[in-house]
């Protein structure tokens, strides 16, 4: 049973990083128990800082598995890592990226309603917010990335609630698979599956540039053009 075991939401804030350089982000959130109203672009208290690559109908909610805590804690040698840690608004148990596809639709008792449409890609902040310059590419290594969700049916949201999976369009798409196919080593086979990732119809738009980018930097054409 997947279920919400920490809400986070937060505001622009501006920190000095490893470097002494400052940077402003809202990856720094604090816990709400709720209920707390879903939207169709963020939670209630929630705001992006850089809305060019954070925010939006497709990133509407960022979500993270409690259950790779352990391993960031212990690596990284951060016993104090509170959930919440990578951003994430949801910190789910019984979910990871081994489990989720895309596509894939889910529901809480609320009937707040949400569809998994792209991994989160580990960016330079993450590595700010805990000092740690080797996590973002640790996670492309592990494929504990997280994800996004687009939201389908507004409503609210508290610790504790269950998720209902209700449709799974795309089975053979876990979140594994799509983040092998974004960072894993060049290769015919590779370019192939960027090509099948970019013909689901759930995946989000900007996952889309992305990949074909990805395809275009390979002088990869897909076969829909």
């Amino acid at each position: 049973m997947a279920r919400i075991v920490s809400l986070q939401v937060g505001k622009p804030q501006t920190q000095i990083n490893e470097k002494g350089t400052s940077w402003t982000s809202a990856i720094a959130k604090s816990s709400v128990s709720g209920p707390i109203q879903l939207r169709r672009e963020n939670l209630d208290g929630d705001v992006q800082a850089n809305r060019k690559y954070h925010g939006g109908p497709d990133k509407a909610i960022c979500v993270y598995a409690s259950e790779h805590y352990a391993l960031w804690r212990t690596e990284f040698a951060r016993p104090e890592m509170p959930f919440g840690s990578f951003g994430e608004n949801l910190t789910l148990e019984g979910l990871t990226e081994e489990s989720i596809c895309i596509g894939d639709i889910y529901t809480v008792p609320s009937g707040a309603t949400i569809q998994v449409c792209q991994p989160r890609v580990p960016c330079a902040n993450v590595r700010h917010n805990w000092s740690a310059p080797k996590l973002p590419a640790r996670m492309k290594e592990t494929g504990y990335t997280g994800f996004y969700v687009r939201v389908l049916v507004e409503g609210t949201l508290s610790e504790g609630d269950t998720l209902t999976r209700t449709e799974r369009p795309c089975p053979e798409w876990n979140l594994l698979r799509v983040n092998n196919a974004l960072y894993g080593k060049k290769s015919e086979a590779r370019n192939a599956e960027r090509v099948a990732l970019c013909l689901l119809p759930p995946l989000s738009r900007d996952c889309v540039r992305h990949v074909r980018r990805l395809l275009s930097w390979e002088k990869v054409r897909l076969s829909s053009e």
